[in-house]
This record gives C-alpha cells, sequence and structure tokens, in this order.
C-alpha cells in the first residue's frame, strides 16, 4: 500500500520525519506532539514499514495533517529514513520516530529562533531527555563541546533525536547506510564530523523525550561488530600508523595533545584516529598486533 498526499509547500524550515512499523501505542503520541507544535513553517513525513497491526488506521485519523505519508514494505529502519530524507523539501530534516515526542509545543520555535540567532547553521545539535521503560527513570542528555570530538563520537554516538541537520548537508555527506542494521546513523555522524566543511553548532535546549528501547540498547553483539565494522570500512590501519601508534602508546603527553580538537587537521587526522581506535575499540587486539610486530 503506498499512499502519498504532498501537500503544496514548497519552501518550509523543517520537515519532520517519522519512521514506524507495528508501533500502534507509540504512534499516536508521537504524531500529536509534531502537529501540536506552535509554529507551522514545517512539513511532516510519515513513513510506515507496511504495518500489520492498527499502525496505519491511527495514521489515517489525521492524514490531513500530514504533508507525505508512505506505507510499503521497507529493508530495514534505514531505509525507511532514506526514503524519508528523500520526500523531504525542507531546509532542515529531523526525525522523530514512533514512541518520540517533542518535549512541549515551544520546541519548534526555539529551534526556529536559534538557527536563524546562528545564521543558519549546516546542523544544530540541542539535548533530548532519555525514559527507560525497564526502570521507568528519565536522563537529561546534553553534549559540552569541549567532550565532544571526533574520538567522543567514535566511542558514543549523538542520539539522532536531538540533531537538526541541513538538507544539503545529506545531499554532500550522503544518506545513512542500508547495509548496517542498528549503526548506520552512528556512522552517518562519523562521516559528518570528518567532513572539513560541515561545523556543528550546539544550544542546550530540549527537543524531546525518547524511549530507551531500540536495537542499539538491546543487542550489544550486533551493535559491538558493527561498530568495528563501520571503522573498519572508515578508517584503514596502515604500516606506517601502527609503526606510529607503536612509538606513542605509553605516551601520557601524545594522549593529552589528543584532546585538543586536532581532528579538524587533515594530515594528523588518520594517524590520531588510528591510535584512538586501536587503544580503545580494538585494545586487546592491537596489543596482541604489537607482540607480534614486536618479534
Amino acid at each position: 500500500m503506498k499512499i502519498i498526499n504532498r501537500t503544496i509547500k514548497e519552501n518550509v524550515t523543517f520537515s519532520i520525519v517519522t519512521v514506524c512499523f507495528n508501533a500502534e501505542n507509540d504512534i499516536e503520541e508521537t504524531i500529536r506532539s509534531v502537529i501540536g507544535q506552535n509554529f507551522k513553517d514545517y512539513e511532516y513525513v510519515v513513513i510506515d514499514g507496511n504495518s500489520t497491526d492498527n499502525t496505519t488506521n491511527i495514521i489515517r485519523k489525521y492524514e490531513n495533517k500530514l504533508d507525505v505519508f508512505l506505507s510499503e514494505e521497507n529493508h530495514g529502519v534505514y531505509n525507511a529514513m532514506n526514503k524519508g530524507i528523500k520526500c523531504s523539501k525542507g531546509d532542515y530534516i529531523y526525525f522523530l520516530n514512533a514512541g518520540d515526542r517533542f518535549l512541549h509545543d515551544e520546541v519548534l520555535t526555539l529551534i526556529n529562533n536559534a538557527i536563524n540567532r546562528l545564521k543558519m547553521p549546516k546542523l544544530f545539535l540541542g539535548s533530548v531527555i532519555r525514559f527507560s521503560t525497564r526502570t521507568g527513570f528519565t536522563k537529561k542528555i546534553t553534549y559540552h563541546f569541549k567532550k565532544l570530538d571526533l574520538i567522543g563520537i567514535i566511542e558514543k554516538t549523538l542520539n539522532h533525536q536531538a540533531i537538526f541537520v541541513s538538507k544539503d548537508t545529506f545531499q554532500s555527506i550522503g544518506l545513512f547506510r542500508e547495509d548496517l542494521k542498528i549503526k548506520a546513523d552512528h556512522e552517518w555522524f562519523i562521516r559528518m564530523f570528518c567532513s572539513d566543511n560541515q561545523r556543528l553548532y550546539y544550544e542546550d535546549i530540549v527537543i524531546s523525550l525518547y524511549k530507551d528501547e531500540g536495537l542499539s540498547s538491546s543487542n550489544y553483539s550486533l551493535n559491538r561488530d558493527e561498530k568495528r565494522q563501520m571503522i573498519s570500512n572508515l578508517f584503514s590501519k596502515t604500516e606506517k600508523s601502527i609503526k606510529h601508534i607503536k612509538y606513542y602508546y605509553d605516551n601520557k603527553w601524545f594522549r593529552k595533545f589528543l584532546n585538543f580538537g586536532t581532528y579538524h587537521i587533515p594530515f594528523l587526522r588518520k594517524k590520531i584516529i588510528n591510535y584512538l581506535l586501536n587503544h580503545r575499540i580494538y585494545k586487546d587486539e592491537f596489543k596482541q598486533l604489537l607482540k607480534t610486530r614486536q618479534t
């Protein structure tokens, strides 16, 4: 089943994209949090994976509030998110998937004011609140730029519920990798952060509340394996970098040097990334590799 309702909105500030599949218990709260926004210069795109429960019937209740409603089989969540990007016409794209909701009805107003004050940045990052469905606890997640560097993003990704991405950034960086099941947004953020032309602006505006029940939260082994796969694809291990890492492996001053945002210096980037990846993510494997090189 495929339904598209494109209203006449050629120039809008925000494209809000909701991806869902069999989300009858969550989808209505998400939709209501979007259409209840007081700031109206947005379009709403809903991509459903051909749900077999009551999800599509709930969505149809609000069909006149949607600009795009697409219901068909998707090949994973990132395939659906990529469809949402391709359907979007807004200056900025934001993903608010089923189960997530805007914190209050002034969120888009606050974000619009912020991006205009910052003269339309390519990427805008806010804060989010994580809700644990297992414990019932909530936690506010903020980002501190003294700690937010490439290494930090490699080790722990940004929340996609916290970031507004300009449409042309997706055009220059590319879409999400659909071969990854749970780490494609993480991989995309690393690609974005490695780009010399992208700058990320942060303000402590709480954007949304999201439920901590995704695949990445519950599947540790797949999370680990895909993290290693994406890093191996992004950053190669050359003999030169191995010698460099070996020399500085126990040098505390070098580790301090890494904290000064050197990710933006192109000729150092690969050496530094390789050092940290092996030191933290592939720590045991790399130590064994060093022993092999020494013998």
